[in-house]
């Protein structure tokens, strides 16, 4: 009888460490799905920046430059502000000195490349 007893009294116990260990799983699996998405809205807003900046460098037209802003936009709602810096250093920098791509390139790949763990 004694073991029945201590075991309907673990009973609540046992139930309140499941509820934990759920609600701690929960949370983690927020936190995970969290930096998922913001990784993949950080990837395609790179993507996009670069994608159009070689596109308006090629053809240079209002069309390319709207999308080429777009994408600044975009990469300045989710990175960090080293990379916003960075990436506003390179175009001023281009537009002011007229430096040549690859110098400008290299600071924003360098930035954009800690921004998303991406070690060369």
């Amino acid at each position: 009888m004694d073991v029945l007893s201590g075991l309907v009294q673990a009973l609540p116990i046992l139930g309140l460490v499941s509820l934990i260990t759920l609600l701690v799983k929960n949370w983690l699996n927020s936190k995970e799905r969290q930096a998922d998405r913001l990784y993949g809205e950080k990837r395609e807003a790179f993507i996009g920046l670069l994608k159009s900046m070689g596109d308006h460098v090629a053809s240079g037209t209002e069309e390319t430059l709207t999308t080429f802003a777009y994408w600044r936009m975009r990469c300045e709602i989710v990175s960090s502000q080293a990379t916003r810096e960075a990436i506003a250093k390179a175009i001023a920098k281009r537009v002011d000195e007229g430096h040549k791509q690859p110098e400008i390139n290299e600071i924003m790949l360098s930035a954009i490349r800690r921004e998303l763990g991406i070690a060369l």
